[in-house]
């Protein structure tokens, strides 16, 4: 039996290891290829989950349309509870958007080199993707991306600050990108927002072709609850309600959004932990001699010579690094999630001990 001829010609997303799962000592893990927290859940919410597992309804499907945790976000955001929706992941999110608003042979814009999971929800369905360079991948480059762009583009994706670049378009210029082709939906990944302290979530009052996906994953730490959510103009959110399957979000997972949320607190003094965390990362792989890319996110890159003879040997170490080889103009580039100062320190040591034995290749 076959499959349809879109996922027959799919290449697949190419995940990270999964050796990091199979160590028992989790503890003994530095898990730096997913961009996830390691942030430990705050005793409030704890509190909220354990008290749901000994007295709650287990037995029901979890609450399909929960109002309070819809207006815990749009507080959180200052925005409508009309203009929000919540999925089982970001990554649910964004296959929702195109299973709704996109079909067969559509132009598909993407700023790339990015995260390569969107793309495989595009080519599943049979629409055609139009892969957007700037001179500099590094840096937002607004007059290439307009550029490229047509009236026969029906999406354009553009995850901000990119992941893994960590480029940064400003809100004015996501504000021209809108005003300039009004029939082009405007799919904003804002899953590193928290970290980079800049969203256009307001101007979606504004401009009905915007769609922003954002994520609890990142700053949040509730990345194995999955919840993430979508922000947009009421008609669009109710176009993807049609599809919708609200039984698929957990109510453990949203138990621990709705109480993070009312704890925000926890992750804004994370995400200064992380900015700390990162300086002085970048700061030690400088004074090494690599090259380091610092991004506006929870992540860095440095470039090697040897990619995969470096990674192995970190792996070795329960280091685990993200080879970014496999995507367009970063080859010989490697992804390092940045977790607390103490995780960063224990990376540091241990990358110190690799390259005093000579054996480390960048």
């Amino acid at each position: 039996m076959k499959p349809n001829i879109f996922i027959e010609r799919l290449k697949e997303y190419p995940l990270s290891s999964h050796k990091a799962w199979e160590i028992k000592n989790k503890k003994d893990v530095l898990k730096l290829d997913w961009n996830e927290s390691n942030l430990f859940l705050p005793e409030k919410v704890k509190k909220k989950l354990i008290e749901f597992i000994k007295k709650g309804p287990t037995f029901w499907y979890p609450d399909v349309y929960n109002r309070t945790l819809i207006k815990e976000i749009a507080k959180y955001l200052k925005i409508s509870p009309s203009c929000i929706q919540y999925f089982e992941g970001s990554d649910s999110a964004l296959d929702y958007v195109v299973r709704t608003f996109l079909k067969q042979k559509d132009e598909v814009a993407i700023s790339s080199p990015t995260y390569d999971n969107f793309r495989v929800y595009v080519e599943a369905i049979g629409a055609k993707i139009n892969y957007i360079f700037g001179k500099d991948i590094f840096s937002a480059d607004i007059k290439n991306l307009l550029k490229n762009l047509s009236h026969k583009t029906k999406l354009l994706y553009l995850c901000n600050p990119n992941n893994p670049t960590g480029a940064l378009y400003s809100k004015e210029e996501i504000e021209k990108i809108l005003k300039s082709f009004p029939k082009t939906v405007l799919l904003v990944d804002e899953a590193y927002a928290e970290f980079a302290q800049k969203t256009v979530v307001s101007l979606v009052k504004k401009y009905d072709n915007l769609i922003v996906s954002r994520s609890f994953s990142k700053a949040f730490g509730l990345a194995s609850f999955r919840l993430g959510y979508l922000v947009s103009a009421p008609e669009n959110i109710s176009y993807i309600n049609k599809i919708r399957n609200g039984k698929n979000i957990s109510a453990t997972a949203q138990i621990a959004a709705l109480h993070i949320l009312r704890n925000k607190k926890y992750m804004e003094k994370y995400v200064e932990e992380i900015k700390r965390a990162k300086a002085m990362t970048v700061k030690n792989l400088r004074e090494m001699g690599f090259s380091v890319i610092e991004t506006p996110a929870n992540f860095i890159l440095i470039k090697t010579n040897n990619p995969s003879d470096f990674y192995k040997k970190l792996e070795k170490q329960k280091i685990f690094v993200r080879n970014l080889s496999y995507l367009p103009f970063l080859k010989n580039y490697i992804r390092i999630t940045i977790w607390s100062s103490d995780s960063m320190k224990r990376f540091i040591q241990k990358l110190k001990k690799i390259n005093e034995r000579k054996n480390c290749a960048f």
